[in-house]
């Protein structure tokens, strides 16, 4: 079974040769979090998190990409 690469968040603009971290036992180190406020009336709070760490092979330096902002919008 061939292992599959996770790709960097296309709004991280790297354009040299560049990966996600994968760690053996726990994985690539990508993370999606989402919150929702329900209280905040008829659209809701709807907020998310993205963080991924890029290991860039040329210059061989990892790199803490994050965004976040409104569900729908690029963040």
């Amino acid at each position: 079974m061939k292992e599959e690469k996770t790709k960097i968040d296309a709004n991280f603009n790297f354009s040299g040769a560049a990966e996600v971290l994968v760690d053996k036992e726990l994985g690539p180190y990508d993370l999606m979090m989402v919150k929702v406020d329900v209280r905040k009336g008829g659209w809701s709070m709807n907020l998310f998190y993205k963080m991924q760490i890029v290991h860039e092979l040329n210059r061989n330096v990892f790199v803490v990409c994050t965004r976040w902002g409104r569900i729908g919008e690029s963040g």
